[in-house]
């Protein structure tokens, strides 16, 4: 044999992807020129059987055969992907290599039983290649009993340059069931099936190809899109000039349609050719939620009337496209994540020697015929549009607009891209929220817009939005009612609506942000004009605004200010509320813990106001305390408070030193507490009243819970064997004090 090459392979621990395998211990691979030998090269696993032998009897020339035997299909797919199965199923039979150094020929006889794609079950695959002369080849291929029914049969001669052939494809059928679940969650619910045929003839340098293929009563959902689309006997056509759609009809489940007419060259598979149109007619283009896709869902249809020319080297687009009326769109502003641009310091490895080492020669850059797109397209939006963009997922925060757009937009192929025109707003909203604590809503002005006149960042802006708030007018008035009468200055206490406007203006990067004060124009003569004038005035002083704008947005009042009676207000008064409701917390929390459940309970009511009884102002600092008691098993209730002044003086010196100026008993005339009677004295202070106000007064109290109406004069079901939980704890108190004992 001359010079030759043995391999033999120890078979101690032989491991093939990952798991033992077992070979005759006599094994032997023999190569030298034009010559391959095997001697005992065969390779078994539970049943499994794989083996390579020369010369196998029924074929007249040389040959090389491989032998399968159950052999699993995922052991040799599994070397490609080892974390998922490509393709699977049981493979038995023979592939058989004749002339392997000459004109080669391939035969055999295969049967894959069950095969399976990426998990996808496609049935029974059977292959028979036979020999009708030397180099004169048959083969038959078939695919059936799992959702797909194809045949392919033809002939093959072999010659040392290239083969000839002549093939035909017969695809009976293709449930789109299978296509659907070959997309790996792709496309949804997919409904009726694909045939067609494909012939194939000529050399394998030189191939002459037509065919077509015909969906069927088709209908399926594209998962990102959620919308199911219908295919009703449309076919696509094929031949080595290109690839051809007649008035190819896609219809929404509204019967709308989406049609493409038109050719895709394939004389340069490199470098396909476009002379396509796009037409649809209020065609659904999307109808997901945010459990399809979670950066954009809702309801989208449109017009179009698209053309696609050129190559894919420079594809050129001519559109027009028409958002209509009944679109609802949401759009997510992810989370910004960070992103590796660059490396700093990696040491790159130079061999001057021999810059072509594959060690330390860096990666050839590949370049491409790309060069770029021309595109030109006028985007107009039906005025009923919504779109709504989604700031902030966690706070909430988003902007709903509709409105009409005429834009006309253009990219250049050398990357440069234009817009012009303007989206002019009809209706709309910004709703923001300030650490969940805040929650505004603006809603933007009719007639705002955004102006384009050449660069997309380089707009104009001019939005108007409004914050509707009704709030009392005494603290904007605060000056003005300086030596007012009580009456004056109770009618400034009456709710009054007013607007913060909120406009944005200027340049897109670098708006210009302003905020206003106004009231509805029907309002505007309340309390003979003088608030409207105060805001007026106000919207002449910036800083006076924004503190004005502030405490209107965050505490829906305005901010008091210091007025010319001396009485203190902003900062101060707002503080003092704040801190009485601390400090009653507090004190409430210290009672609780001290007298625990005796039955006797303590409360505390810190109360800090401004009081104008005496014609000025006065702060007013009151501590109310409340004690209460229950008696003969929780049957009675007493309870007893009063009010003391710890900052100015109540005017009504003997109702102000009254040790019980509140008090009240409660007597339950029922168990369960549904009947009841009270009988009580208040003593309470209103700012709009001259004086301390007593009330007394004694009332029959009905108490009931129930969740319907019919249950409200249903008697109460009393449990024999229920007993009280508070009486359980005291029992076993008892228990464990007399086990001590």
């Amino acid at each position: 044999l001359g010079d030759s090459i043995n391999i033999h392979i120890e078979p101690e621990a032989l491991i093939f992807n990952k798991n033992n395998w077992s070979i005759p211990a006599s094994n032997l691979l023999i190569y030298s020129k034009d010559n391959l030998d095997f001697e005992d090269f065969n390779f078994t696993r539970n049943g499994q059987e794989l083996s390579f032998e020369k010369n196998i009897p029924g074929f007249t020339d040389e040959n090389i055969a491989v032998l399968f035997q159950n052999f699993r299909l995922s052991t040799l797919t599994g070397l490609l992907n080892p974390e998922e199965t490509i393709a699977g199923g049981e493979l038995n039979g023979r592939l058989v290599v004749e002339n392997p150094f000459g004109a080669i020929g391939l035969m055999g006889e295969l049967q894959i039983d069950s095969l399976k794609a990426v998990g996808v079950p496609l049935g029974n695959l059977n292959l028979e290649a036979t020999a009708k002369s030397l180099g004169n080849y048959i083969v038959e291929l078939s695919l059936k009993d799992g959702g797909i029914d194809l045949n392919l049969n033809g002939g093959f001669i072999a010659n040392e340059t290239s083969g000839e052939f002549d093939l035909k494809l017969d695809l009976l059928k293709a449930d789109m069931s299978k296509i659907a679940a070959l997309s790996q969650d792709q496309i949804l619910d997919a409904t009726g099936y694909l045939k067609g045929t494909l012939n194939a003839s000529g050399s394998t340098s030189d191939p002459v190809y037509s065919g077509e293929f015909q969906f069927i009563e088709t209908s399926f959902i594209p998962a990102q899109l959620s919308t199911k689309y219908l295919l009703s006997d449309e076919t696509i056509r094929a031949d080595n000039d290109g690839i051809y759609f007649d008035q190819f009809t896609i219809r929404d489940i509204d019967n709308n349609t989406f049609k493409i007419n038109g050719s895709v060259a394939t004389t340069d598979f490199t470098n396909p050719g476009f002379d396509l149109n796009l037409s649809a007619e209020n065609f659904m283009v999307i109808n997901s939620t945010d459990q399809e896709n979670d950066l954009f869902y809702g309801r989208g249809t449109i017009d179009a009337d698209v053309s696609i020319e050129g190559d894919l080297n420079l594809p050129i687009v001519v559109a027009k496209l028409n958002v209509k009326e009944n679109t609802d769109l949401t759009f997510i502003i992810p989370e910004s994540q960070l992103d590796l641009v660059e490396r700093n310091g990696v040491v790159l490895f130079v061999n001057k020697n021999n810059p072509d080492d594959i060690l330390t020669s860096g990666i050839e850059e590949t370049t491409t015929a790309f060069s770029g797109y021309d595109i030109q397209a006028l985007l107009t939006a039906d005025p009923n549009a919504k779109f709504k963009v989604i700031i902030d997922p966690k706070t909430g925060d988003n902007l709903l607009i509709s409105g009409s757009a005429n834009l006309q937009m253009d990219i250049n192929p050398n990357g440069r891209i234009t817009l012009s025109g303007e989206y002019e707003i009809s209706e709309g909203h910004y709703e923001m929220s300030l650490y969940n604590l805040i929650s505004k809503k603006f809603i933007i002005d009719k007639g705002s817009r955004i102006t384009w006149n050449g660069d997309p960042m380089d707009a104009t802006m001019d939005i108007r939005a409004i914050y509707r708030v009704e709030t009392s007018s005494t603290e904007l008035m605060n000056s003005q009612l300086s030596g007012s009468n009580q009456e004056t200055k109770s009618q400034y206490k009456r709710r009054l609506p007013f607007l913060v406007y909120l406009n944005v203006k200027g340049e897109l990067l670098k708006p210009e942000i302003s905020f206003a004060l106004d009231m509805p124009e029907n309002e505007r003569g309340e309390l003979g004009g003088s608030v409207y004038s105060q805001v007026l005035q106000i919207n002449e002083q910036e800083d006076e605004l924004n503190k004005q704008v502030f405490s209107l947005l965050v505490l829906n009042r305005f901010f008091p200010s210091t007025g010319s009676d001396g009485s203190n207000g902003g900062a101060e008064g707002i503080a003092r509320n704040s801190a009485s409701q601390v400090l009653s917390s507090q004190m409430n929390a210290l009672s609780s813990k001290l007298f625990g459940d005796s039955g006797f309970q303590v409360g505390f009511d810190i109360d800090s106001y401004q009081d104008y009884q005496s014609g000025s102002s006065q702060n007013r600092t009151d501590l109310n305390i409340n004690a209460q008691q229950s008696l003969f098993n929780d049957r009675l209730v007493v309870q007893v408070g009063s009010q003391v002044d710890l900052e100015g003086s109540s005017q009504n010196s003997e109702q102000a030193n009254s040790i019980l100026a509140n008090i009240s008993f409660e007597y339950m005339l029922t168990e369960d507490g549904r009947w009841r009677i009270k009988a009580f004295r208040k003593n309470q202070f209103e700012s709009i009243i001259d004086g301390q106000l007593v009330v007394t007064g004694a009332g029959l109290i009905f108490n009931r819970e129930f969740n319907q109406f019919f249950e409200l004069w249903r008697p109460p079901v009393q449990d024999p064997d229920k007993t009280n939980p508070i009486d359980e704890l005291k029992e076993n108190q008892v228990r464990k004090e007399e086990d001590e004992n």
